[in-house]
């Protein structure tokens, strides 16, 4: 599928480049206005949820960086899945907003369906199954 001129894979990676530059408006054109953002699979106190529509991706963003003054990552892996989903491993190293220490987090994978050309569906998942 193609959205306002981008295959799928395109889209995860304007994804990635709209949050390093905090471009929200970007971002959200290409996210479904039903999109369901699971992150239940993390176990992360707090975040592992499904959040509904672009308010509730909106909610688990500000609840994340919340936590953080600086965010570091890097995408390590593209792949292109068989069922049109596109799965991205990444990297993530987090400033603490009070403690001012650098945590690594392990790698993780985000899953990303789509429908119509837009991200209907985003599945996070630790990429070691813990």
């Amino acid at each position: 599928m193609v959205s306002l001129g981008y295959d799928n894979r395109e889209i995860v990676e304007l994804l990635y480049e709209s949050f390093r530059r905090r471009d929200d408006e970007t971002a959200f054109a290409h996210l479904d206005e039903d999109i369901e953002w699971h992150m239940e699979a993390t176990a992360m106190p707090g975040l592992d949820e499904v959040y509904r529509g672009h308010d509730g991706v909106r909610r688990f963003w500000r609840e994340w960086l919340g936590a953080w003054s600086e965010i570091k990552w890097t995408v390590e892996e593209v792949t292109d899945l068989p069922d049109g989903r596109i799965r991205a491993v990444v990297r993530q190293r987090n400033k603490g907003r009070e403690s001012k220490i650098w945590v690594d987090q392990r790698p993780f994978a985000q899953l990303w369906s789509f429908s119509d050309g837009k991200v209907v569906r985003m599945d996070a998942e630790w990429v070691d199954g813990r």
